[in-house]
């Protein structure tokens, strides 16, 4: 995966439903916070498809192809994973948390809407309706004989400040672990609940495993 991170550490407030996309390893810390009036997608995928167009990560974008909602998430390469430490509650609107792997620490809360919460590893596609709901996850025959590979989160972490904000720590033998518990973490493929998550409606999908570990955080 990319030897690179996003943190976001800070207040954001916007006047529209917003789109978080970074094609590295994303991280929301415990002081994050959001003020958006809608749904929020969070993903580390390489292009986000729309009914006419699609939105790349890097590269040139052509803005007046993106309309409506995305739909399509692809994962080309090695991405990374989303880690969320942070209280994350909309007033309305869909939740969504789309990477390679994700682990959730911390608090997700949608009053009025859906909250999608998907483990995409690289070389497949992920498509969702315009409700927010998980349609399917494309995999090959030849992925399935290769393997899920784990991305290499815990070398990004190691010897950071980032293992305290997050609530995953590194052991001696470079396996991530979830601090409270000292759970074992298999990142790949997998989506790992051990906060909160509310919402009217609740979807996980995994392309190996959901994993509920530990108790929520009160």
């Amino acid at each position: 995966m990319s030897a690179k991170i996003t943190v976001i550490s800070f207040f954001l407030a916007t006047k529209a439903p917003s789109l978080l996309l970074s094609a590295c390893c994303l991280l929301v810390l415990g002081g994050a916070s959001f003020n958006i009036p809608g749904s929020l997608t969070v993903t580390t995928a390489d292009a986000i498809g729309f009914e006419s167009g699609f939105f790349p990560a890097t590269g040139n974008v052509n803005y007046q192809n993106l309309l409506g909602a995305p739909n399509t998430f692809v994962f080309t390469g090695d991405n990374g994973s989303i880690v969320n430490a942070a209280e994350v509650e909309l007033n309305q609107g869909n939740l969504a948390l789309i990477g390679s792997s994700v682990i959730n620490t911390g608090t997700l809360s949608t009053a009025n809407g859906t909250i999608t919460i998907t483990a995409v590893p690289e070389n497949r596609t992920v498509r969702i309706n315009q409700a927010g709901m998980v349609l399917g996850l494309e995999i090959s025959p030849a992925d399935l004989e290769s393997g899920i590979q784990a991305t290499d989160l815990a070398r990004l972490l190691t010897g950071s400040n980032l293992q305290d904000d997050t609530g995953i720590s590194v052991d001696a033998n470079d396996e991530l672990r979830l601090t409270d518990t000292n759970s074992p973490l298999d990142t790949a493929g997998n989506v790992t609940i051990a906060g909160q998550v509310e919402g009217n409606q609740v979807h996980l999908a995994a392309a190996n495993q959901v994993n509920p570990i530990g108790p929520p955080k009160p």
